[in-house]
């Protein structure tokens, strides 16, 4: 795994929440919405950390984020012979 970056625009996910960090008021303190309910609450990232450490919560990736929500969903019955070719490959 790569580095955490634990500014604006985090993610995580705890006990079936997803957490999405929205502002950082200082220095180990930051406001995140929860994304079902959009309530907003108060962390301590070293207490974010110190759960990620036991495993208690996960880091969602930007960069998988973004695939999901830019990847087009293509129906391979739509694809070329030749493309279909090159996606199984």
């Amino acid at each position: 795994m790569g580095s955490i970056r634990t500014g604006v625009g985090t993610e995580w996910i705890a006990s079936g929440q997803t957490w999405l960090v929205i502002r950082q008021p200082g220095r180990d303190t930051v406001i995140a919405r929860d994304e079902k309910s959009g309530v907003e609450s108060e962390f301590r990232i070293s207490a974010v950390l110190s759960q990620f450490a036991k495993g208690l919560l996960e880091f969602s990736s930007t960069d998988d984020r973004l695939l999901e929500q830019s990847a087009p969903q293509v129906d391979l019955r739509d694809l070329s012979d030749e493309q279909r070719r090159v996606e199984k490959s």
